[in-house]
């Protein structure tokens, strides 16, 4: 038997600000730095990203990724201080309740149970 869990943040009305999902777009975007290339890394289109990354920026109420527009250099899209920020303090926040959470499964099921045939 293991331990499982979902994390993310929502605001005061319960809708999502920040999750996996939105952590591993963000990622990408910093990996690859392109938005573009972020979405089809991730397998969604283009639309999806962008929708997801401006749906936050607007709940959050700050800017987590800047596009420069295509030119001799040709284009791409980086995060923002706020985004770098962000996706740090999550991935860092991640580990922290993984690794609590993983403390009191252990305090709750010393012996788990194998499953059986």
């Amino acid at each position: 038997m293991k331990v499982g869990f979902k994390i993310w943040l929502e605001d005061d009305r319960g809708n999502p600000l920040v999750g996996e999902g939105l952590e591993q777009l963000l990622e990408a975007v910093a990996e690859t730095g392109s938005i573009n290339k972020a979405a089809e890394q991730l397998q969604m289109s283009y639309r999806t990203a962008w929708a997801r990354i401006r749906k936050a920026e607007k709940r959050l109420g700050c800017l987590l990724v800047s596009k420069q527009v295509g030119g001799a250099g040709g284009g791409g899209s980086r995060l923002t201080k706020e985004g770098y920020q962000l996706l740090e303090a999550f991935e860092e926040f991640h580990r922290a309740a993984e690794e609590e959470i993983g403390r009191l499964f252990q305090e709750y099921f010393p012996h788990p149970s194998q499953p059986q045939d």
